[in-house]
């Protein structure tokens, strides 16, 4: 159905037709064409043209349309158009081509086949690529041509491809690499055991790495992944020979996890099997590379937490003896206070004479000599509890504390994240140089016996001194200290890896140098961006916006209600009270049949398919062959067994005709996280087109978004899931952090862990999708940053967080318009002192990525 509706003459409405049929811009033509039928078909062909982009054939005219120009032309009849012949057809649309200044497409099939060629190797599916190319072609001004060319050209870029792989990593492995690749296909995990359910297939068992933090599971992890860098190192050579893209590699990699293993031997070509498998190989080196980075990370986290933790406890407990100190040096000041009293008495007395004074003093201090032992000895106690005292709140304890404790917990932390360590692969070349000193060392040397000296050009001045006052645990200490070095340069984007997804380079994820430097304009007329920016316009502008906001927000400062100031000058903002309307039966009393009873969840499915076709969406993963699709009652099935956390087991036993295989090989094949989102998108468009749920827009031409996580308790192993009292109690949970708009149309989401924040999200959210554009975007305090408010005004949207304790937040100014001018105006909204944008940095980045002239 797509098909047909894709080759499908526009149905046009009489507004349409008024607009791309009229015959006054055509009587330049009138001339040359002697019969009318033949000018009708020109007139319907470049209206056609200028709304589609698209030649259509003429016997797929629609007869309104054919009765709509005839009756333009005042003909007697309805023209015929039937039998148009060929060679007019094709001159006709030279002459289009030529008054519209466009270009047919067999004068671009050459270079169209290249983009089908390049696009094919993003591993791409075959509808999304023919998406790509149709814009490309209308960005081009070029002829869109029929489906099938299309589909022709697809299919036949990807039998190429795939051929060119298989023969050159045929040509690649010698003999005795293609007999070992076959050897390790065929093996169990137990050698000397026949397959079976208890002894699979090897290759089965490493294809879903393990997510446990637990030491036995890490270093059952650390084994596997050590077969898996063996193949990778000896491979690597081949595959670096092959040109595989990265996301055409992944998708190589994920048909042979999805797939049985049995399947995947049944495949008839060995080369096309060896090539699943190195790609196989490489994917997992990679993702266990980042499971084994996002396992350190947590692990360094949890322990440097701990530790902060176990601080606290320990100067709450100390708090008494504290008290104790203090109250100590208290009783024997005031002690000696009640002797110096006495000989002050003494000394100022009118009815004694000074020898009497003397006397008498002297046997005061003879008293407290007596009673307190020596003078001496007694100020010397006195010194002696202020330094306890003293040295108790020194604010230098608490770094102390914590190298004790670093070395007190070394084992702990040591055994779970030396061996994940050991084994990361980075990149030195474009990372940290001094920390990947510090690296090397530390994957040269198992032992602190023989170790002289250690590096310590990675850590601070304190570190560096602290570390020489703990002589014999030297060695025990630099390893947790290296250890946070590196989660913390993992973090900054200082420590690379050289092989995964997520922790490369960021260099390593742009468009190469040499690419940017010979297209630069190329690429960012078709990414739709401004490729002439001069920056001190751009600052200027944005220095006369910023006043103008501050000059408006403090005009209109005095007629919000929910702003107050305190003394200090500091702005305090009050939420307005939500007003919620009790709604009885909720969405429920709209699901009801005539009956009163509910209409099942199935019948609702259905209804929403047949208007928004949503599982057309649901296409398999393989990017070739024609597969039996399943039937619609077990998609429905399958969404429901998900949706409602029913489980695809149960929701098997309680359908009627759906086995648990064919639920499961439906969910393996179509269900992505791709597919969901286009269905998503499918049923948003539908919502879009709709009245009803308009009501719900404060503005209706605008769109206001926002975004929010959602927590979720998670039982089986996740190295996303943390714990949580607040939200899990003793267990453990994510964060679905999901994006929604006025009209409820929730157009993104993804899963993220419960203990990260979430403004590093929102972007993804606002510009990952093609069915929701937003206006206006909200969140909570979690979801926003500076860098959050400069990026969303860069692509058009307007950020309006909510902000948890908006008075201490930083406001800030150009130079050019300082706090002190704004104070002189009587601003109570102003920018923070000294908090000034820095209009170099902006400069310089511009200049980095050459947009600038």
């Amino acid at each position: 159905s797509e098909i047909e509706d894709f080759d499908r003459v526009p149905n046009f409405d009489d507004g349409h037709r008024k607009t791309f049929f009229s015959v006054s811009s055509f009587e330049q033509y009138r001339d040359h064409f002697r019969k009318a039928s033949t000018l009708v078909a020109f007139i319907l062909l470049k209206g056609y043209f200028q709304f589609s982009g698209r030649f259509y054939q003429v016997k797929d005219f629609r007869p309104d349309d054919i009765q709509y120009v005839s009756d333009l032309l005042e003909l007697d009849d309805m023209a015929n158009l039937e039998g148009y012949p060929r060679n007019t057809f094709s001159r006709q649309k030279r002459i289009i081509a030529k008054s519209l200044g466009i270009k047919l497409f067999p004068d671009w099939k050459s270079q169209f086949e290249k983009e089908v060629d390049g696009l094919v190797k993003t591993a791409l599916k075959p509808k999304q690529i023919i998406k790509v190319l149709v814009r490309i072609c209308q960005e081009k001004r070029i002829e869109v041509p029929r489906y099938h060319i299309f589909a022709q050209e697809i299919s036949t870029s990807i039998r190429k491809l795939e051929n060119e792989l298989v023969r050159s990593v045929d040509e690649s492995l010698n003999d005795e690499q293609k007999s070992k690749i076959d050897a390790i296909l065929e093996m169990g995990k137990s050698q000397d055991r026949p397959i079976s359910p208890s002894n699979p297939y090897l290759v089965t068992t490493i294809k879903t790495p393990e997510q446990e933090i637990a030491p036995r599971k890490i270093r059952e992890s650390l084994n596997d992944f050590l077969l898996v860098s063996d193949l990778y190192v000896e491979f690597k050579n081949t595959l670096d020979k092959i040109d595989l893209s990265d996301k055409l590699l992944n998708y190589y990699a994920v048909w042979l996890i999805k797939s049985s293993h049995v399947k995947f031997l049944s495949l008839k070509e060995p080369s096309k099997k060896h090539l699943y498998f190195l790609a196989f190989i490489v994917y997992q080196y990679r993702i266990r590379q980042d499971l084994f980075v996002d396992t350190l990370l947590k692990l360094v986290q949890k322990f440097e937490n701990e530790v902060e933790k176990s601080i606290t406890e320990d100067f709450l407990k100390q708090r008494p003896v504290k008290i104790k100190q203090a109250q100590k040096i208290i009783n024997m000041v005031r002690s000696l206070s009640d002797y110096v009293e006495h000989i002050r008495g003494v000394v100022f007395s009118k009815s004694q004479t000074d020898s009497e004074k003397v006397n008498q003093i002297q046997r005061v201090f003879s008293q407290i000599d007596n009673s307190k032992g020596d003078r001496q000895a007694q100020r010397k106690r006195i010194e002696e509890e202020l330094e306890k005292l003293q040295s108790s709140l020194s604010s230098g304890l608490k770094e102390q504390m914590m190298y004790e404790k670093f070395l007190a917990g070394y084992r702990r932390i040591q055994n779970r994240v030396a061996g994940i360590a050991r084994v990361l692969d980075f990149n030195f070349s474009t990372s940290n140089s001094d920390l990947c000193e510090a690296i090397q060392f530390f994957k040269s040397h198992e032992q602190a016996g023989n170790i002289k000296k250690l590096p310590t050009s990675f850590l601070d001045q304190k570190s560096k001194t602290t570390l020489k006052t703990y002589t014999g645990s030297e060695w025990k200490l630099w390893k947790v200290l290296l250890f946070i070095q590196i989660k913390e340069h993992i973090k900054s984007g200082s420590l690379n890896l050289c092989s995964s997804e997520r922790y490369r380079a960021v260099e390593e994820y742009l468009i190469s140098q040499e690419r940017w430097d010979s297209n630069r304009i190329g690429l960012l007329e078709r990414a739709d961006l401004p490729f002439e920016i001069d920056a001190d316009d751009f600052l200027n502008r944005m220095s006369k916006i910023l006043h103008n906001q501050y000059v408006r927000t403090n005009k209109n400062v005095d007629k919000n209600e929910f702003i107050s100031f305190t003394s200090s000058g500091a702005t305090r903002i009050s939420t307005p009270k939500e007003d919620k309307k009790e709604e009885s039966g909720g969405l429920l009393r709209f699901l009801e049949d005539e009956s009163g009873g509910v209409i099942p969840l199935p019948i609702v499915l259905s209804e929403v398919n047949s208007t928004s076709k949503f599982l057309e969406c649901f296409s398999h993963f393989a990017q070739k062959g024609h597969k039996r699709r399943p039937s619609t009652k077990a998609f429905y099935a399958a969404i429901i067994a998900f949706g409602c956390n029913i489980g695809i087991g149960r929701m098997a036993k309680i359908s009627n005709g759906i086995s648990v295989d064919n639920l499961n090989h439906l969910v393996k094949w179509y269900f992505s996280k791709e597919n969901l989102d286009a269905a998503n998108g499918k049923i948003n468009s539908v919502v879009d087109q709709m009245s009803l749920p308009k009501i719900y827009k404060k503005n209706i031409d605008e769109n206001h978004t926002s975004s929010d996580g959602q927590k979720f308790s998670v039982v089986v192993p996740s190295i996303h899931a943390n714990y949580s009292f607040k939200y899990f109690g003793s267990g453990k949970g994510i964060s679905a952090y999901s994006f929604i708009d006025e009209t409820n149309r929730l157009f993104y989401n993804t899963v993220i862990s419960s203990s990260e924040r979430e403004a590093a999200y929102v972007i993804d959210g606002l510009m990952h999708n093609e069915d929701v554009e937003s206006s206006i975007h909200s969140t909570d305090t979690h979801g926003y940053s500076e860098i959050i408010f400069a990026i969303t005004s860069g692509i058009g949207v307007f950020f309006a967080p909510r902000i948890k304790n908006f008075k201490s937040q930083m406001k800030y100014t150009f130079k050019d318009n300082p706090k002190r001018m704004y104070e002189k105006m009587d601003f109570k909204v102003a920018p923070t002192v000294s908090n000034y944008i820095d209009p170099k940095i902006i400069t310089e980045q511009g200049m980095l990525f050459g947009i600038r002239t």
